[in-house]
Formats: C-alpha cells, sequence, structure tokens
C-alpha cells in the first residue's frame, strides 16, 4: 500500500513537472478586441494571445518569460495597454533595442494601415538578457518620471555584453574536462569584468560585478536561454495580415449588340455594247488662209529719209545762196555811197 501511494505521488509530481515546463495554450484570443479575418486573422497555434480586427493587431505576453516583437509592412508605432514598470523590466526594454518588448502580462497594441503587415516574435537576442536582470535588477533604480536611470541604461548595455557571453561560455565548456572548462571560465570572468568597467560607474562596479561573477550563476542563467528558446519553440512566431482588397470595378452598363450590316445591293449588270457604227470619211481640212502681203514699211521709211535729207540739203543751200546775195549787194551799196561823197567834197 505504501508503495502505492508513492508511485501515485511520484505520477502526480512528475505531472506537474511537465505542466509546468509546457507553454500555455495561446493564439486567437477574442477578448481583446474585436476580431476580424478579413485580412488574414490569427493562426490557431500563434505563440502569443492575440487579437486580429479591421484596425489593429494586439497581443498579450502569456509565456512567463519576456519575449521581443518586430513589426514589418504598414503598421503605425505600437501603443501600450498595459506594462510591467519595474526597473528590471526597464533595463530589459533597452536592451531589446528597435524591437518592442513585452515582459509577462504586456498587453500591445499596433494600429494596421492598408497595406500588408507583419509581426513576428522571438526571444531576446542573448537569452540569458532575463535571467541576468532577474539577479541584480530589482536593485536599480528608476528615474523618477518611470523612466529607466542613468544606472539602468548603463546596466543595459553591461547585459548587452555579458548575455551572448554566457551562451558562449556553456558552448565553450560542453563536454569539456575541468581544465577546459575552467580556461572558459576565465574568459567569462574577463568580459565581465571589462563591460562592468566601461560601462558602470566606479561606485557600482564592484557590486554589480560581484553579483555577476559568479559561475553558480553562470549555470543557471544558460538554464533560462534554455527556457526562454522553448517558450516560441514548435509554435508560430509570425502573424501576417494581407492589405486591404481593393473596390471592385463599377459594374460596366449593358451594351446592345452590333447590329448586322445591311446586305451590300448588287450592282447593275451593264448592258451589252451596241455594235460599233460604220466608220465615217473625216471632212476635208478647209483651205489655209492666204496670208496678205505686207507693204515694204523698210523700204518706204529709208526712201521718205533720203527724200527728206535731200530737202533738206536744198533748203539749206538756197539758204545760203540768198544770204551770200544779200551780203553782196549790202557791199555794193556802201561803196556807191562812198564814191558820190567824196567827188562833191572836192
Amino acid at each position: 500500500m505504501r508503495r502505492l501511494s508513492a508511485l501515485l505521488s511520484l505520477i502526480v509530481a512528475v505531472g506537474a513537472v511537465q505542466l509546468a515546463a509546457s507553454p500555455a495554450l495561446a493564439g486567437p484570443a477574442v477578448e481583446l478586441c474585436t476580431a476580424d479575418d478579413a485580412r488574414g486573422g490569427v493562426p490557431a497555434d500563434f505563440v502569443l494571445d492575440a487579437c486580429a480586427d479591421a484596425g489593429a493587431l494586439t497581443l498579450r505576453n502569456d509565456l512567463g518569460v519576456p519575449v521581443v516583437v518586430r513589426s514589418a509592412g504598414d503598421l503605425a508605432a505600437p501603443l501600450t495597454v498595459h506594462a510591467d514598470d519595474s526597473a528590471a523590466a526597464a533595463v530589459l526594454r533597452l536592451a531589446a533595442g528597435a524591437a518592442t518588448l513585452l515582459m509577462p502580462g504586456d498587453i500591445v497594441r499596433w494600429p494596421l494601415g492598408a497595406g500588408a503587415a507583419e509581426l513576428v516574435v522571438a526571444s531576446l537576442p542573448g537569452g540569458a538578457e532575463d535571467a541576468i536582470v532577474r539577479e541584480v535588477g530589482p536593485a536599480l533604480p528608476k528615474a523618477a518620471d518611470g523612466s529607466a536611470g542613468d544606472l539602468a541604461v548603463a546596466f543595459a548595455r553591461v547585459v548587452d555584453v555579458v548575455a551572448p557571453a554566457v551562451v558562449e561560455r556553456a558552448d565553450c565548456a560542453d563536454g569539456k574536462n575541468f581544465l577546459r572548462v575552467a580556461a572558459c571560465d576565465v574568459v567569462i570572468s574577463a568580459t565581465i569584468g571589462r563591460a562592468v568597467s566601461m560601462h558602470l560607474p566606479r561606485g557600482a562596479v564592484r557590486d554589480v560585478q560581484a553579483l555577476l561573477d559568479d559561475p553558480a550563476d553562470w549555470a543557471d542563467w544558460q538554464r533560462g536561454v534554455r527556457t526562454a528558446s522553448d517558450a516560441v519553440a514548435g509554435r508560430t512566431v509570425r502573424l501576417a495580415q494581407a492589405p486591404v482588397p481593393s473596390a471592385p470595378p463599377p459594374p460596366q452598363p449593358a451594351q446592345e449588340p452590333p447590329r448586322s450590316a445591311p446586305a451590300p445591293v448588287p450592282a447593275p449588270v451593264p448592258a451589252p455594247p451596241a455594235s460599233p457604227p460604220a466608220p465615217v470619211a473625216p471632212p476635208a481640212p478647209p483651205p489655209a488662209p492666204v496670208a496678205p502681203a505686207v507693204p515694204p514699211v523698210v523700204d518706204d521709211v529709208r526712201s521718205d529719209a533720203e527724200e527728206a535729207r535731200a530737202r533738206l540739203e536744198q533748203w539749206l543751200r538756197e539758204a545760203f545762196e540768198r544770204a551770200r546775195q544779200e551780203l553782196a549787194e549790202r557791199g555794193n551799196g556802201n561803196g556807191n555811197g562812198n564814191g558820190r561823197g567824196n567827188g562833191r567834197g572836192g
């Protein structure tokens, strides 16, 4: 009886461990919005609680570990519906970089545009960020306005260096003897010392380095890496939405069928040509007109000119002769007068 009770206790304990290790069921969560699957909706095996409506995508992290969400496509800046405001969350948000961090229980809403869009869920880049911050984060102060203080910003830079170093140390020490493991421990210890000295204020270096430089913690942080990876493994991590379908074109008015063209009227058949008439002899051409005799105009003109010249010469000779005679008569008269006068005077 005692063996049976012990066996039942063992079965219950194993079942409890399996339930704790299996991820919570997520997928469509209609309580987050008025669901609308017109653009794709939410896959049944999506890794987070999610709801898609006509205007936004809403996610809720129910995994128990922080995750980051990267957006692409036609999505506006995310709107926080509910968020963890602890100092540890502030450090992890800084360590997440450009991605949106969802702490366990956080609810964030992304407004949708008309184009295609998607959200992709992943664990933190190094995987060990959450475990490291839980080790030291509660001691970090916050600024008066609720944002991460200067020490939180500096510590986020340390986490960015130490988280991948934890994974590298696990790969370095896997299957090695104690000497090789000790060498791997020296490497991560030196990495932690450099990061703390470079980014933290001098007064915080010793305390923070003492918290981080512990091989027992490194093993716990490595288990945290596996936990973060297992939380999203085997589940759909991509939530895609199709673009808004374009409106169909307005119906075109009904068109009348084309009327058939009337049949062409046949051309009239020409009558056969009549027999050609007998050829008629052409009339005789009229006699060519006789050109009238042309008087010798040139000879007449030449004759008239010669006659005129002869007359002019005759007239000149006559005029010259008359003038000569007149001059002679005048000379004689003058001589007679002079003789008569002289005789009387003696």
